[in-house]
């Protein structure tokens, strides 16, 4: 955990330069102090710590004590416990300071006078400025030179790990996001919150798949979350809370409502967190779980008396604390804040649609209500309520309603035949809508099930726009699924009739991005993600950020795109939208760490979507062949991944058949089974996807000439992902025809191709590195012939003949295909790397 940050520290350290760390209690400060101090040891370096102690704080010496240091006794003078100390350091001792800011005083002045006779490192560990002064800032000060670290949280990818260590088999990515917004990270806190969820049943384990049954707060974690604010005085606290009631606001108003001292020192603290958009910059509490504390741990009086106070100032507006601006850029470390920002806008949100519903239940109110719900991670038996006691009416509002259920029958509970029913049932009664209901079954079919036979229907006239908009949807994704990118461009550029609906944001993305517009396709999806995070619609979120992180992972920036895919899994909502990607986006992460090299972690992620037989339309929604996937070359090849393409493509799913293939084939070449893919892919519209189809062709027939060709249209493309995976393929095929030699130039091209890539190069080439086939004695020899060994040196310390050493070197040359020892170390020192 927290790799980064100590490998920074210990890099300071190391050099000299002391290092302050400071961070909010319980953030896992102490966690990274003693991982610094096993780097330490690991590299050679002693180290000795103390702690301080609060309620030894009066206590002179009480530190130095505690920590086991022998100081004299009998009243001994500060000089004579320096001059003990002072045998214990030399100056590239580390001297590690954890909770420095309780630390007696006696003890911190020992420590200053003994720094100053010898000056090593110092390692400490503090509090964050604020309200209180920090006691001992005088003593950080004198650690010079040093530099000041703030504790990060922990990143996705570990606070994945560490609650899937807490909850044993599988976990909901909903619920993975949700505890990562409560939390904000702060591992004391996730693991007290798992803890205390399991044991009030809060968790459950349905179907083998945790899930969070309501709320993750409860009374009891008040006593967790209480230490975490013991630095905030009365007022801050009353600050806090005022902050915690208008849920996120412009930092101006902020200040303006709470005052500016209060403000600045709960900024100092850590407490409140602040975004930049393009309009003014917006605050809110942090971690959210001390939002949750605060408001449920607030009398009524004492809520009636901040309200009041709110009210007094002039410029209060009651919506200014959910303004939407759009930000230009994205960043991780706004996710928490957004997904907090999100839940609690359609929280309220909700409470004035359900008012206004129970005004009037019709579906013109329901719909908006259960959007509202379905959006802020209600529950479904609480949307399904609504919709049961919503009058019944004969008009679009009541078809798009039925709509909704039916979608939710389908996604949520996997009935496809009783949201099928649910429709026939609707147009019966509503036979003047029965073109709504037969394109909506339609595309549930194509999220669910299969591409659905889509024939020629005249839409009635006068019939409502809504009923276009679903014809022109269905119809475009059908065509993108197919490959028909051409004919899904053209209905996407049709003018949009006045609707209620819009959609094609998310579609024309992917249009770009099979179209071989890669880099349109990324610059275009990051903007409209972007865009759907501010206007809080996590639904749309998740599906611009697959299509994103898709891209992302054609051009090889895997880094990037898990970030991307970090951000998108905080945000939390029960949409078909959300369901469909957000399964994606996790299958998608598991790819992108497995090519990244971070093999355990992306097997851990691959299990999370494991009883999930049909993930989705598009390529990598397909849970099973991800987990077969993750495991790289140690791949069994006794199970049959052909028939998984197939199934794509009997699905109808041509696109997402031709990329599976593409990696099937690199495991399992069958020219039979490939035939159809290629047949396929010369049909789509789409040079790019013909290319892809090449590539899968001359794989499996082990046609050199084709896949040189298909390399370098690849080179020629904005993908270098696929160049890079063809170079390697071009050069496996070379040498399993024993050409060595032209293998060797490809691998040295492909490598150099790739020198921007540097995460991924290594583990693409590791199918080419097993090829090579060197014995255990040729490997033997190859290390001393690193080492720059002479063979005569090589014979004595393997006891073998100078003749038989040469032997072994000549046999290394020929099958890494090189003819000097020069050539040999370059390959070492690249795409033959992994062997080392």
């Amino acid at each position: 955990m927290q790799r980064p940050i100590v490998n920074e520290i210990v890099d300071y350290l190391t050099d000299g330069v002391s290092v302050n760390l400071v961070g909010l209690r319980r953030s896992g400060r102490t966690t990274v102090a003693d991982a610094v101090i096993r780097e330490l040891s690991d590299r050679g370096v002693n180290s000795i710590k103390i702690t301080g102690v609060a309620p030894l704080a009066d206590r002179p010496m009480a530190a130095l004590a505690a920590t086991g240091i022998e100081v004299p006794g009998g009243g001994a003078s500060v000089g004579a416990v320096v001059a003990a100390l002072s045998k214990r350091f030399h100056k590239e001792t580390v001297l590690v300071i954890d909770d420095a800011d309780d630390l007696d005083q006696v003890s911190s002045g020992v420590i200053a006078a003994t720094r100053a006779q010898i000056p090593f490192p110092v390692l400490s560990i503090s509090r964050q400025r604020g309200i209180r002064a920090v006691p001992n800032s005088d003593l950080v000060a004198r650690f010079q030179p040093i530099v000041r670290l703030r504790m990060p949280t922990m990143e996705f990818n570990e606070l994945h790990t560490m609650i899937h260590g807490l909850l044993p088999g599988v976990v909901g990515p909903s619920l993975v996001a949700r505890i990562a917004v409560f939390t904000g990270g702060l591992p004391s806190l996730v693991e007290a919150t798992i803890k205390n969820a399991v044991r009030t049943g809060i968790l459950v384990r349905e179907n083998g798949v945790w899930e969070a049954k309501s709320s993750l707060y409860s009374p009891r974690l008040a006593e967790m979350i209480e230490p975490l604010l013991q630095d905030v005085d009365e007022e801050g606290l009353l600050a806090l809370t005022k902050i915690s009631m208008l849920n996120t606001v412009a930092e101006a108003d902020a200040e303006r409502f709470v005052g500016r001292t209060n403000f600045a020192s709960l900024i100092e603290l850590g407490f409140v967190q602040t975004t930049l958009g393009t309009g003014d910059p917006l605050v809110g509490v942090f971690p959210p779980a001390v939002t949750e504390y605060l408001l449920h741990e607030l009398t009524v009086p004492r809520q009636k008396q901040i309200i009041e106070e709110l009210k007094q100032i002039d410029e209060f507006d009651s919506t200014r604390h959910v303004r939407r601006t759009c930000s230009k850029r994205l960043n991780v470390d706004e996710s928490v804040f957004y997904s907090h920002r999100i839940r609690e806008y359609w929280r309220v949100e909700s409470l004035t649609l359900l008012a206004e519903w129970q005004a009037d239940p019709v579906p013109e109110r329901a719909l908006p209500l259960v959007f509202a719900l379905n959006t802020a991670g209600e529950s479904a038996e609480k949307m399904l309520d609504i919709v049961a006691h919503t009058r019944k009416t004969k008009d679009i509002w009541a078809v798009r309603l039925l709509m909704w259920e039916a979608t939710d029958r389908a996604v949520r509970c996997n009935d496809l035949q009783g949201a099928w029913d649910m429709m026939d049932a609707g147009a019966k009664s509503m036979p003047e809508f029965e073109h709504m209901f037969w394109f909506s079954k339609a595309h549930i079919q194509f999220l669910m099930e299969r591409i659905p036979e889509i024939p020629d229907r005249e839409i009635p006239e006068g019939a409502d726009p809504l009923v276009g908009r679903v014809v022109d949807a269905v119809s475009t994704e059908v065509a993108i699924a197919q490959g028909r990118l051409q004919d899904a461009l053209r209905l996407l550029d049709l003018p949009a009739p006045p609707s209620y609906l819009d959609f094609g944001s998310v579609e024309r993305g992917l249009v770009y991005l099979f179209s071989g517009r890669v880099k349109e396709a990324v610059e275009y999806s990051e903007r409209e993600f972007l865009e759907a995070r501010e206007k809080l619609e996590p639904g749309l979120s998740q599906a611009h950020a697959f299509v994103l992180a898709l891209g992302l992972c054609f051009q090889g920036r895997f880094r990037h795109a898990y970030t991307v895919i970090s951000s998108a899994l905080t945000f939390m909502g029960n949409s078909t939208m959300y369901k469909v990607f957000s399964e994606g986006l996790v299958s998608l992460a598991s790819l992108a760490a497995r090519w990244e090299g971070r093999r355990e972690y992306s097997i851990c992620l691959a299990g999370q979507t494991k009883d999930h037989e049909n993930m989705g339309p598009y390529p990598a929604m397909l849970a099973q062949v991800t987990n077969l996937f993750v495991g790289g070359s140690t791949l069994r090849t006794d199970t049959d991944l052909w028939e998984s393409v197939d199934d794509r493509l009997d699905r109808g799913y041509y696109l997402a058949g031709l990329f599976l293939a593409a990696l099937v084939v690199e495991h399992q070449p069958n020219p039979d089974r490939a035939k159809r893919v290629y047949e396929l892919s010369q049909g789509m519209q789409s040079d790019f996807m013909k290319t892809m189809g090449s590539y899968v062709w001359a794989v499996a027939t082990k046609d050199v000439d084709l896949l040189c060709q298909t390399r370098t249209q690849m080179m020629a493309s904005q993908s270098p992902m696929f160049a890079l995976r063809a170079g390697v393929r071009l050069a496996v095929l070379l040498r399993a025809k024993d050409d060595f030699e032209g293998s060797m130039r490809v691998a040295d091209e492909t490598w150099q191709f790739g020198k921007s890539l540097p995460a991924i190069r290594s583990v693409l080439f590791e199918t080419l590195v097993e090829a090579v086939d060197l014995s255990s004695r040729e490997k033997d020899i190859l290390s001393f012939i690193s080492k720059d060994k002479v063979p005569s040196e090589i014979g004595l310390e393997l006891n073998l003949s100078v003749r038989t050493v040469e032997n072994h070197i000549n046999n290394v040359y020929r099958k890494v295909g090189v003819g000097s020892r020069s050539q040999l170390q370059k390959a070492l020192d690249s795409w033959l790397s992994g062997l080392k």
